[in-house]
C-alpha cells in the first residue's frame, strides 16, 4: 500500500493553480501562484491622453464641416452685418432729422421775431389815481414798430417807475395788438410842511411824491416843526423826525386821525398831535402807537376839560385839565 505521508490533508491529488489580480490606477498587477510559490506580472497602462474623448474614440479623426453647413453660416454672418448697418443708417437718419427740424425752427423764431405781427396798436393803463393814463403812456414809451413778440418790457417798465407816485408796474401782452400796464401808486400818508420848499406829500414807506398841488389832501394830517428838510420827488427822506411823525400818523386809529389838525414833530421824543379842539397829545417815538392811541382816546372820553395828554410812557400816562395838574 502506497504511503499517503506527502499529501496534505483536504488535498484533491495536486495543488490547483491560484490567481489574484490587483488593478490600479496606472497599472495591473497579477499575482500566480504555482506550486506554493506567487508569481508576480506587472502590466503598465498606457498615458492618458488631454482630450476628453475616450480612449476608443481618442484617434477618431473629427469630420470637417459640409459645404452646406458653411453657406448657412456665411448667411447668418451677412445677416447680422445689414443689420447693424441698417440700424447705424436709421440712427444717422434720425440724427440729421433733429437737427434739421432745429435749424427749421429757429429760422421760423427769428423771421416771426422779425415780422410785423401782433404790432402794439394799443396801450391800457390801469390801477392809476393821481396819475393819468395819458401820463403812464407818455413816460412809457413804447417805441412805434413794438410788438407783442418784440417787446423791451424791462426798459418800458423802468420808464413808468421814473414817476414818484409810481410803487410797482406790471405788464401783459394782450394778443393780437394790445398792450396792457398795471400800475400800483404810492398811497401819501402825511403832508409835510418843509418851509421854503412848500408842502409836499410823504408816503407810508417815507418816499417825497410831489407838492400838495399836484393831489387832493383833504383826509391826509400835516406834519409841522420838522427842521432841515430838503425834499427830492422819487426819494425817501432821511429825516430821522420826518419818519417817526410818518409812522406815527400811519399807526393812528380812523378816530383819533379824523381828530387831528396837525403834528408836531420838531425832534421824537417831542412829537405830538395837536387836535382840532387845541388839545396836545405828547406821543413821541412811534413804538406802541396803537396803544397808545386808545389810551389817548380813553383819557378824552372819560375826563372834562383836558388840555393836555402825554402817552410817551404807556403805563404812566398822564393828563391836566383847565385848573388842575394830574
Amino acid at each position: 500500500m502506497g504511503s499517503s505521508s506527502n499529501r496534505k490533508s483536504g488535498s484533491l491529488g495536486g495543488s490547483p493553480k491560484r490567481r489574484r489580480v490587483v488593478i490600479g490606477a496606472d497599472e495591473t498587477v497579477r499575482v500566480r501562484y504555482k506550486k506554493e510559490r506567487p508569481e508576480i506580472e506587472t502590466e503598465r497602462k498606457h498615458a492618458r491622453e488631454s482630450s476628453p474623448l475616450s480612449s476608443e474614440r481618442a484617434g477618431a479623426r473629427i469630420p470637417k464641416p459640409s459645404a452646406a453647413s458653411n453657406r448657412v453660416a456665411t448667411q447668418k454672418r451677412d445677416d447680422r452685418d445689414q443689420r447693424r448697418r441698417q440700424g447705424a443708417r436709421r440712427r444717422l437718419a434720425l440724427a440729421l432729422g433733429v437737427v434739421a427740424a432745429a435749424v427749421v425752427l429757429a429760422w421760423g423764431i427769428d423771421a416771426l421775431w422779425r415780422a410785423p405781427v401782433f404790432v402794439v396798436a394799443s396801450v391800457e393803463v390801469t390801477g392809476t389815481h393821481h396819475l393819468s393814463s395819458a401820463e403812464v403812456i407818455r413816460i412809457a414809451q413804447v417805441p412805434r414798430d413794438a410788438t407783442l413778440l418784440r417787446l423791451p418790457e424791462a426798459r418800458i417798465a423802468a420808464n413808468v417807475r421814473t414817476s414818484p407816485w409810481v410803487e410797482s408796474v406790471r405788464l401783459a401782452r394782450v394778443f393780437p395788438h394790445t398792450l396792457a400796464i398795471e400800475v400800483t401808486e404810492r398811497t401819501p400818508v402825511v403832508l409835510a410842511d418843509t418851509g421854503a420848499n412848500g408842502v409836499w406829500l410823504v408816503t407810508r414807506d417815507g418816499y417825497w411824491v410831489a407838492q400838495a398841488s399836484n393831489a387832493p389832501t383833504s383826509s391826509i394830517p400835516l406834519v409841522k416843526d420838522v427842521p432841515n428838510l430838503q425834499p427830492v420827488a422819487g426819494s425817501r427822506s432821511n429825516s430821522q423826525e420826518l419818519n417817526n411823525a410818518v409812522a406815527v400818523a400811519a399807526g393812528l386809529s380812523p378816530q383819533m386821525r379824523a381828530q387831528v389838525r396837525f403834528v408836531s414833530a420838531p425832534t421824537i421824543e417831542k412829537t405830538m398831535l395837536v387836535l382840532k379842539d387845541s388839545v396836545q397829545v405828547f406821543v413821541g417815538s412811534a413804538e406802541e402807537i396803537a396803544k397808545k392811541d386808545l389810551i389817548a382816546r380813553t383819557i378824552l372820553q372819560r375826563e372834562k376839560n383836558v388840555v393836555y395828554v402825554n402817552v410817551r410812557v404807556t403805563d404812566r400816562p398822564t393828563w391836566r385839565g383847565l385848573n388842575q395838574g394830574n
